[in-house]
């Protein structure tokens, strides 16, 4: 199979997959992997086309190009953000195109780009309060993936097929 994303996190190897084309849902049923002591594992997802994973106080959080968001606590219990219950951006309603491409863990919660969105990264806190931010560039509209520095920046990797770049907030 074709992985998307690697995320090691407490002794364990998670894999998202697979690559999307050119960025459209191919509504490929979601599942994460996981190696674990020489072992290869597989868990369902709710949401199909998988493209990041993270984790924040014992819970897994995981994203798809097309239905947004999945919390699944230590419990198992299962939660998805999507436009009905959060501000991610759906870019087609009534269809399924919550677009997430990336998700990065900081201190306190975590962040979400929102591919195709005005609002394209969001902050989920760890009490479960969104707060979005939007840019003037239009390219800032496609993030393809983030990356926190050790200044609690926010760096969002372009698409460089929608004019490209690098925004650090």
């Amino acid at each position: 199979a074709t992985v998307h994303k690697l995320v090691y996190h407490e002794k364990v190897i998670y894999a998202v997959g697979p690559v999307l084309s050119e960025y459209v849902p191919s509504r490929v049923p979601g599942k994460v992997d996981t190696f674990f002591e020489g072992t290869w594992s597989s868990q369902n997802s709710a949401m199909s086309d998988l493209t990041d994973l993270a984790f924040d106080k014992g819970q897994l959080f995981v994203s798809s190009f097309g239905y947004g968001v999945e919390l699944r606590d230590a419990q198992n219990s299962l939660m998805v953000f999507d436009e009905t219950n959060s501000p991610l951006s759906n870019s087609n309603p009534p269809e399924r195109f919550v677009n997430i491409t990336a998700l990065e863990n900081d201190t306190g919660g975590i962040w979400v780009s929102n591919y195709g969105a005005v609002e394209s990264l969001h902050w989920l806190s760890n009490d479960k309060a969104w707060q979005p931010y939007s840019f003037t560039q239009n390219a800032t509209r496609y993030p393809l993936d983030l990356i926190t520095d050790f200044y609690n920046n926010v760096w969002m990797i372009l698409d460089p097929e929608q004019g490209g770049g690098v925004l650090v907030h």
